[in-house]
């Protein structure tokens, strides 16, 4: 009895929250997402991949009334009309080819080769139900959430994947409704970008004018715990993005 009427005090303060707040009521509507919905406002030409390891049940080979267990991916593609549940196989497999890409990033023959095999144990079994999406978002779990999936070898010698298909990873595919339903900025509107490149972990702490670079030492200089090394290369990758940042909004800041 008493839950009951706790529970009928939650929806009526919950009712009462909803009708004074509409940042409640979208957070209640997100809570309520149904995969009708999602496949509604997803366009035509957009995919969804929702990734989702999962504990699976079969009975002993050995041991009579025994059961044997095995983690697995799964993945949901959902497409306007459509949602189709595919058995990627054994996680194993993927976590430990995951692993040795992260060695050295793809960059030595042991990180190709288990490109190649990541490419082969997830992309190549996704590719035949995403054929025709301008953009595919996807939302990972456990091995593949230390994947950046773009980065797998493409079809061609030299290439990668996100030259063949536009990726973005979602999250949180429950924000895709409120995502896709804000209007995109107008070429005239003032655009403000920030971008953090070029970092220099040991350089001293201090204020900077605007254009210029500094940055905050952490842990207190050189050997201690916070010892990183610079990241140069990043700060190549800014120049690189405020040039077309610049070439997209002329007036932009």
């Amino acid at each position: 009895r008493q839950m009951e009427e706790l529970t009928e005090e939650k929806e009526r303060l919950e009712s009462g929250l909803a009708g004074k707040s509409a940042a409640f009521r979208r957070q209640q509507q997100l809570k309520r997402l149904t995969a009708a919905r999602l496949q509604e406002v997803l366009p035509a030409d957009l995919a969804l991949v929702d990734f989702l390891e999962v504990w699976q049940s079969s009975p002993s080979a050995t041991e009579k009334g025994g059961r044997t267990w095995e983690r697995r991916l799964a993945a949901f593609v959902v497409r306007r009309g459509a949602i189709e549940q595919l058995d990627l196989g054994p996680v194993e497999p993927i976590d430990a080819a995951v692993e040795r890409w992260r060695r050295h990033w793809g960059a030595d023959a042991q990180g190709r080769a288990a490109g190649a095999e990541l490419r082969r144990l997830v992309w190549g079994k996704l590719q035949p139900h995403v054929q025709g999406a301008r953009l595919v978002l996807l939302s990972p779990d456990g091995a593949l959430a230390r994947l950046p999936m773009g980065a797998l070898p493409g079809g061609k010698p030299g290439s990668y994947l996100i030259e063949e298909v536009p990726l973005a990873v979602v999250p949180v595919p429950q924000l895709l409704p409120e995502l896709l339903a804000r209007q995109p900025a107008k070429d005239d509107e003032r655009a403000l970008l920030l971008l953090v490149g070029g970092v220099d972990y040991g350089a001293e702490p201090g204020s900077a004018d605007e254009g210029e670079s500094r940055s905050a030492a952490r842990g207190g200089g050189t050997g201690t715990l916070f010892d990183w090394p610079g990241l140069a290369g990043t700060g190549v990758e800014i120049d690189a993005l405020e040039k077309l940042f610049h070439e997209r909004y002329p007036d932009g800041r």
